[in-house]
């Protein structure tokens, strides 16, 4: 069975937040939400978020992102997947600056931590 649902634990000072405030990405209907309201992403944006969030603290290679995600191998600029995921990070982070879910691997690539 595909993967449908992804519940994005968002951490407070008093533990995980409740089902009902926290982050979901939903394959289906295609959708972000964060405390029950909807998240606009691009369909770019959506597709790289849950291609990183489907496979949970793998580290992918911005030229292995660029071929998943975008269906081809970059000539020599990967810098589109650097844009989408800063993009991704004001969306998804409380602190976009201090990402928790959305990490770097410095000189290897992106992971994603739920």
């Amino acid at each position: 069975m595909a993967l449908k649902h992804i519940l994005i634990a968002v951490p407070t000072m008093a533990g995980l937040m409740k089902a009902k405030t926290a982050t979901t990405l939903v394959m289906l209907m295609r959708q972000l939400t964060r405390a029950g309201s909807p998240v606009a992403l691009t369909a770019r944006e959506f597709d790289l978020l849950w291609f990183l969030a489907s496979n949970p603290r793998r580290v992918f290679s911005r030229s292995h992102l660029m071929d998943r995600v975008w269906g081809h191998s970059p000539a020599l600029d990967t810098g589109t997947v650097t844009v989408h995921i800063r993009r991704l990070r004001e969306k998804l982070e409380l602190d976009p600056a201090r990402p928790t879910h959305l990490q770097t691997v410095w000189g290897v690539g992106y992971r994603f931590d739920p």
